[in-house]
């Protein structure tokens, strides 16, 4: 039995999949911005870096893995942007050391997906 093609899907299964990928890239960049922001300890630029982002959540339907992935990168832009004075003075480098890792995880989680369903059934 040979899966069909990959063309073949759903146009609504596709843009569902460009969804999913927008709301991981538009965090991840939020997030690599906010980190340089709190490098700085500039409270303004890590607002104004995460203010785009806020409310987004991982799509519906998203693997359970990348959604864990892309919700710990919207609890990470949430904390920042509701206490930027503590992220950028307290624990700037705890912070920036834990978003860093989450933005790896929500890339490997992708990668390994990706390559899931390019080697399946």
């Amino acid at each position: 039995i040979r899966r069909p093609p990959r063309s073949t899907h759903c146009i609504s299964s596709a843009a569902s999949d460009v969804y999913k990928r927008q709301v991981a890239e538009q965090l991840y960049l939020a997030l690599e911005g906010a980190e340089s922001a709190v490098a700085r300890r500039d409270v303004d630029a890590l607002r104004d870096v995460l203010a785009p982002v806020m409310g987004l959540e991982a799509p519906d339907g998203s693997p359970p893995a990348l959604h864990a992935a892309i919700e710990a990168m919207a609890a990470l832009a949430d904390e920042a942007h509701r206490d930027p004075e503590a992220v950028c003075g307290e624990r700037p480098t705890a912070w920036s050391a834990t978003t860093r890792a989450a933005r790896r995880n929500v890339v490997r989680t992708s990668i390994e997906l990706r390559l899931v369903v390019s080697v399946g059934p």
